[in-house]
């Protein structure tokens, strides 16, 4: 039996997918410190890596965040069938749109501290 998928399915699928990437996305460990030229300084986990990176920032206008490399999920985004060596493309598409949303849930964590 063959299953044929539509692009805006396929589509949701991804969408999905980046949903779930943004909601196991911590930030915490929130500090009143000078960071560089930013007042306050917290943490993020990424899923799809090991290790905890930096979020510095001012106000939910300024701020940076250190983010892994797109190599680092070369494994998740296999789960949507895409890989990374072959479709290049495509993983940008998704990779973008992960930190656009990804930003704005920064952005929210951000106004909640400092407002």
């Amino acid at each position: 039996m063959k299953i044929i998928i539509t692009e805006s399915q396929l589509s949701n699928v991804y969408d999905k997918f980046i949903d779930m990437l943004v909601r196991g996305t911590e930030i915490f460990g929130f500090k009143k410190v000078g960071y560089n030229q930013y007042r306050f300084h917290s943490h993020i986990k990424f899923p799809f890596y090991d290790y905890p990176t930096d979020l510095a920032f001012n106000s939910p206008e300024e701020y940076i965040f250190t983010k892994p490399s797109g190599f680092n999920i070369r494994n998740w985004v296999k789960m949507v069938n895409v890989d990374i060596d072959k479709d290049h493309e495509l993983f940008g598409k998704i990779w973008n749109k992960y930190l656009d949303k990804l930003e704005i849930k920064i952005e929210e964590y951000i106004k909640g501290h400092v407002g």
